[in-house]
């Protein structure tokens, strides 16, 4: 948990920078304070669905957006996953990959039906 609270703030700060906007200024425009703010930039806070809905929001990006590694800035979804799998360790990969043929079985499944 704590290596995505600190992936989160990381990107959070990125966003916010490129959009031109303090810590007070996103904080403001979200509805938290921007001390409570800046402890989610550095991962030491996480914050509730509601907070990260509203950052997304404001920044104006796609929530899932919030969560990808510092420095990805594509605007193609397959790009930005394989910029997620590349950060992620052996195992979780392997998790993920077992998840998604999984996925893809049972998708194949309904379509059958």
């Amino acid at each position: 948990m704590a290596n995505l609270k600190k992936t989160f703030g990381q990107r959070l700060r990125e966003l916010r920078d490129a959009k031109g906007l303090t810590q007070e200024e996103l904080g403001r425009q979200v509805g938290i304070d921007y001390k409570h703010l800046g402890a989610i930039e550095r991962g030491i806070k996480a914050p509730s669905f509601e907070v990260v809905d509203r950052l997304a929001r404001a920044l104006r990006v796609e929530h899932y957006k919030l969560f990808l590694p510092v420095n990805t800035s594509s605007h193609d979804i397959e790009s930005d996953l394989q910029a997620v799998i590349a950060d992620l360790g052996t195992e979780r990969r392997t998790r993920i990959q077992r998840f998604f043929q999984e996925a893809l079985r049972l998708m194949r499944r309904l379509d059958q039906h």
